[in-house]
Order: structure tokens, then sequence, then C-alpha cells
């Protein structure tokens, strides 16, 4: 119970930290364009998701605590079952 907990608070932070990022540079577009004047349009390059070494390493752990998870469930209904 305790592993897919760790794992879904895993997942959430690398969600949360990918947003983040994406509105940091939203707001970073946004500051550059108030200097400019004239017909230049700035597009917003936004991060990719494995741009961030904290966004992978947090989805892997959740991800890989979600799988340890369900290789124990399963090993724990087997041996229930006998």
């Amino acid at each position: 119970m305790h592993v897919r907990f760790y794992g879904f608070v895993s997942l959430i932070v690398a969600g949360l930290l990918h947003t983040l990022e994406r509105i940091a540079a939203k707001i970073a577009t946004g500051i550059s364009l108030i200097g400019i004047k004239g017909g230049i349009h700035l597009d917003t390059e936004y991060p990719g998701l494995f741009e961030n070494f904290f966004v992978v390493i947090f989805l892997v752990i959740g991800i890989g605590l979600f799988i340890y998870d369900f290789i124990q469930h399963r090993t724990n209904i087997k041996r229930s079952t006998k």
C-alpha cells in the first residue's frame, strides 16, 4: 500500500515540476515581449518532457514503484491461494 502511494506521489511531483517549467517558459516569453515594440513575434518554446533531469527521475521512480507494487501484489495473491 505504501509503495503505491509513494509511486503516485512521485508521478504527481514529476507532473508538477513539468507544469511549473512550462509556466516559467511562458512568463519568460511574456517578459521578453514587453520590451519589443514592432512586428517581431516570439513563439513560446516549451521544454520537452525529458529535458529536466528531475522530471525524468521522478517519472522513473514513480513507474518503477507502481511496477514493484503490482509484482508484489501478484505474488501475495498466488501465495494466499496455495
